[in-house]
């Protein structure tokens, strides 16, 4: 059936005459139904209906209108039960995203549509307030590339680089507002959605709305119910709040843009925020401003690339000094003599000091101690995985790459300088605990691991930290939080090889930016490494983010990893391990036969499962549907963050 689109002060879809069937779009894919008489005046694309489906009631969402005529050659086309909704609650503008989203993520439009609206009964109460809250504008302006976007409601890209973001998003949220437009505001975390929301509460009163995973059923309806009605005007939150139903949207904010993790779907479909939010941004025609002290490499390059336009702040006034410590002429591999004495300095001085470690237990690589040396994958550019044998090996040990399944005998000696001194054990948060207290019995020191974590107590912990309750904070990745900790005195890394060699292409980016992030907290930065030659303490030593990023990109470029492709990760799952080989084997073939550059497949053997994985590159992932092409039962992640099998 034809419709048209209509916009008076909203789009809505409007049917050319009145629709006798509709497509409703469930997560097991989109179905036809007949539509009752009673309702034909009233049924609009958006809705949430009610329809019967396997013998049972069920909801999904109108997504097409269609005339009998064309369906004359299905029999038995059952009938829509009742609509769920009195008006759509997916925006024309929303829909258009989801079918964007189920093109480039390889999914349902029914699983993407349920995505977009939070669960909810017919019972639950609809907040809508008499008065519309009152908004405080300033005279403060934003600078001229921001304002110019949301003066002109044009579609741009803006990334925003530097220390003290805060001041450039809030003249962006008050000019925004001026121009009666809406704000999405997304942040890595939950924690950090309560600091930003007060803040944006003093400045712009209670047009403020939240929406994260942390809100109970209800109140995460309340809150979406008062977006949906224009009630709210600024929406802070997680990921999700990508989605958030805005009448009129003038600019989505995401803060520390670099955080890939925090942003991307650990559940199918598996989407970014980032790239949700560019994308929903251009639909909408408003402007995407992403904010971090130092940009992730695909952020940067799409810079050089003149897809966004960088705008960077002015540095700060103080360098904090940086030294690299080579762990091979230690005596204590624990802590050098250079941390030792700063340590002392610090603690007499009263100031803060945070001691970084990978994490509890035992490091995934092996190293030599004498020269530094870490084998690699010769294929991959990433560190190999140490295992023990599987129950077919005969090998004692060996090493793994988990990208494309290369393996190597684990060797007794060093093949580059031929010492015996190899090693794969870490160094644990608490043996470091136990060596502060022996050192300073007076200083009040804590560790901060997930044996001691629990919700909401990292923020209270970092309160502790800095009203000085707290004077040593040592902690694990848990604590790598630059924008909620206070300033810090001393920042010793007792251990960067594990975070330099971990085995994901990435490495080194993550190194650099999260040590880099913690670095200009600090007034000092003691590094501690067996290889101190190693281009990311180089760079970090010397504050260069441009020769970091420009090595970076060129040994991306080499191997043909993003920016200079897309990667999808293709996952099968199988019981038996000679089950899962023969779907390994019909795979490969697949993509070869699909002439696809791809590595793998990696595996990992489980107790109830076993996993195996293949990495596709390829120049834009929705130029291909892998989903109609492989066999049934695989997982599909494309731009994948993480890569075990």
């Amino acid at each position: 059936m034809d419709y048209e689109l209509k916009e008076n002060t909203k789009k809505e879809y409007v049917p050319r005459s009145l629709p006798d069937c509709v497509d409703v779009a469930l997560p097991a894919g989109v179905f036809t139904y007949e539509v009752p008489e009673q309702l034909r005046s009233i049924i609009k694309i958006g809705m949430l209906a009610e329809i019967p489906f396997n013998n049972k009631k069920t909801s999904g969402w109108v997504v097409g209108v269609k005339e009998k005529k064309e369906l004359s050659h299905i029999k038995n086309i059952k009938e829509l039960l009742r609509l769920c909704s009195p008006e759509p609650l997916i925006s024309v503008e929303l829909m258009e995203l989801a079918k964007w989203m189920c093109t480039y993520y390889q999914s349902n439009i029914g699983a993407v549509l349920n995505l977009m609206v939070p669960p909810f009964t017919e019972s639950m109460p609809v907040f809508s307030s008499e008065t519309k809250p009152k908004l405080n504008f300033s005279n403060e302006k934003a600078p001229f590339i921001i304002n110019e976007a949301l003066e002109a409601k044009k579609f741009k890209v803006v990334l925003l680089q530097g220390l003290n973001r805060e001041a450039i998003y809030i003249k962006t949220i008050n000019e925004a507002l001026s121009y009666n437009r809406d704000v999405i505001f997304l942040v890595p975390g939950i924690d950090l959605t309560a600091k930003v929301g007060v803040s944006l509460e003093e400045q712009f009163g209670k047009t403020v709305a939240f929406l994260h995973s942390g809100l109970k059923k209800t109140e995460r309806w309340l809150e979406w119910s008062r977006i949906k009605k224009g009630d709210a005007k600024i929406v802070v939150g997680t990921m999700s709040a990508v989605f958030a139903p805005v009448n009129k949207l003038g600019v989505i904010i995401l803060d520390e843009e670099n955080n890939l993790r925090s942003y991307k779907s650990d559940k199918h479909p598996h989407y970014s925020a980032q790239t949700v939010s560019v994308m929903r941004a251009k639909i909408e025609s408003c402007l995407y401003l992403a904010g971090s002290t130092m940009p992730s490499v695909e952020a940067f390059y799409n810079t050089e690339q003149k897809k966004s336009t960088l705008f960077k702040l002015t540095s700060m006034n103080r360098v904090p000094k940086v030294s690299i410590v080579d762990m091979r002429e230690e005596a204590d591999r624990l802590l050098s003599q250079k941390l030792k004495a700063a340590l002392k300095r610090y603690v007499d001085n009263k100031e803060r000091i945070l001691l970084f470690l990978n994490r509890k237990g035992f490091s995934s690589f092996v190293m030599c101690e004498d020269c530094g040396y870490i084998p690699g994958c010769p294929k991959c550019n990433i560190p190999l995985t140490y295992y023990k044998a599987d129950a077919d090996s005969t090998r004692s040990h060996f090493l793994k790459c988990h990208y494309c399944g290369y393996a190597m005998e684990a060797i007794g000696y060093c093949p580059k300088c031929k010492g015996i001194h190899l090693t794969r054990k870490g160094i644990g948060t608490t043996q470091v605990e136990r060596r502060l207290k022996n050192l300073f019995p007076r200083v009040n020191v804590f560790r901060l691991d997930s044996d001691n974590i629990s919700s909401g107590y990292i923020t209270h912990i970092f309160k502790a930290f800095e009203t000085g309750k707290i004077q040593v904070l040592v902690g694990t990745q848990l604590i790598a939080k630059p924008s909620e900790l206070p300033d810090i005195g001393l920042f010793g890394l007792i251990s960067s090889d594990t975070f330099l060699n971990f085995p994901d292409f990435r490495a080194p980016e993550r190194a650099y930016l999260m040590f880099g992030e913690l670095i200009m907290k600090s007034k000092e930065a003691i590094i501690q490494t067996y290889n101190p030659g190693h281009r990311v303490l180089q760079h970090l030593r010397s504050n260069n983010y441009a020769g970091f990023y420009n090595e970076e990109k060129n040994i991306r470029k080499e191997l043909n990893y993003p920016p200079y492709s897309h990667l999808i990760k293709v996952t099968v799952e199988g019981a038996k391990e000679d089950v899962l080989q023969s779907k390994t084997e019909i795979i490969a073939n697949k993509l070869t036969e699909l002439n696809l550059n791809f590595i793998g497949p990696s595996f990992a053997f489980e107790a109830k499962t076993h996993k195996a994985s293949f990495l596709i590159k390829i120049s834009n992932p929705a130029t291909i549907s892998l989903t109609d092409k492989l066999p049934t039962g695989i997982k599909i992640d494309i731009d994948p963050i993480e890569f075990s099998a």
